[in-house]
């Protein structure tokens, strides 16, 4: 099954890229060229990725599990994946493997909040105080964001470089590392991310899914679209 999470106006479960728009849209399965395309508008085809971003170095972090997002994070993420235009579900689970939604978390590092910030790369990104969840969320999105347009829409190599820094993808031939808590952590992610935009909210289930390769591009009006597609 070829698998795209069209993400366009309205949209509740997955990202409204244009704010403002109405939020009652249902998410459906249609049918694209024989594949089933999981979207709320007609007939998404995808085109380009955006232009390569500057990178900004990166962190490590610990396997989550089973977390529930609180309801004021769920709000923060759902705004900051619509301003930035990343899919909220991928915001959720990079949120979720990070911290467990924990807003005062502090790693052995030194990578703090939700989103696990380092500090060199909060202060890149703008945020001042990186305990503060608005602004941590608002930065990790911003930084998923710039990642998935530095690897033309790569899912798999932008949660890479978030985990081991793009320095790390980029020594190996931009390809995931060969660090077992990198691979881990991008086949958890990945695995979770396909499991939430199904609707099943088991995580075991998950995370015993093959961990497909997801592509960001972008539909003719300039929707993202998030797809397994070649």
């Amino acid at each position: 099954m070829i698998l795209a999470l069209a993400v366009c106006s309205g949209a509740q479960t997955l990202l409204s890229a244009r704010p403002g728009d109405d939020a009652g849209d249902q998410i459906v399965a249609v049918q694209e060229n024989g594949h089933t395309v999981f979207t709320n508008f007609g007939s998404p085809a995808a085109v380009a990725a955006a232009a390569p971003r500057r990178p900004i170095l990166r962190h490590t972090a610990v396997n989550r599990r089973h977390a529930a997002p609180p309801a004021h994070l769920e709000v923060i993420m759902q705004r900051a994946a619509t301003r930035y235009a990343v899919d909220p579900l991928l915001v959720r689970e990079v949120a979720r493997q990070e911290s467990g939604f924990h807003t005062r978390e502090v790693s052995g590092k030194g990578a703090v909040g939700v989103m696990q910030l380092m500090p060199q790369t909060a202060r890149a990104l703008g945020v001042h105080n990186p305990l503060d969840p608005q602004q941590n969320i608002e930065g990790g999105t911003r930084y998923l964001r710039d990642l998935l347009a530095l690897y033309h829409g790569s899912v798999r190599l932008s949660l890479a470089a978030y985990n081991a820094g793009p320095g790390a993808v980029a020594k190996y031939g931009n390809r995931v590392p060969p660090y077992r808590e990198t691979q881990q952590y991008v086949n958890l992610i990945t695995r979770r991310y396909v499991g939430a935009a199904l609707g099943d909210d088991d995580t075991d289930t998950a995370e015993a899914l093959p961990a497909p390769v997801i592509v960001r591009s972008q539909d003719a009006d300039g929707n993202p679209i998030y797809t397994d597609a070649p």
